[in-house]
């Protein structure tokens, strides 16, 4: 993760580009795998600042990082700012934040808004 962020966040401004939302997403696949949340939070920020989309695979990433630290809280939060941005969460990212929970209420209420939105968890 580490490699990662060096390549997008110095090499990419030196080289004078600029990191793009597939770029971005790469790099918090890489926070995702090292468990990394708050690295995943500041991509996250960059973007909003950027003004670059926010991905549903961005923020099923950012939401992995969290839970993989073990703050479900935090991943909530996340799929909940993800939604007043405007972003249509996938059954990805359903599945992610789902996992993340460790409380039967709160997988309830998002397997009802999941089913809302017409789409079915992964396996």
């Amino acid at each position: 993760w580490e490699r990662a962020l060096v390549l997008l966040l110095e090499d990419l401004p030196r080289r004078r580009l600029t990191p793009s939302a597939i770029s971005l997403g790469i790099a918090l696949r890489a926070c995702e795998a090292g468990g990394q949340w708050l690295k995943a939070l500041e991509l996250l920020e960059f973007m909003a600042e950027a003004r670059i989309a926010l991905t549903a695979a961005a923020c099923t990433s950012a939401v992995g990082a969290c839970a993989q630290s073990g703050d479900w809280s935090r991943s909530l939060w996340l799929f909940a700012q993800a939604r007043r941005r405007d972003l249509e969460p996938d059954d990805l990212l359903y599945t992610a934040v789902i996992g993340a929970c460790p409380q039967a209420e709160q997988i309830t209420l998002l397997l009802e808004d999941m089913q809302r939105s017409g789409l079915a968890p992964n396996p």
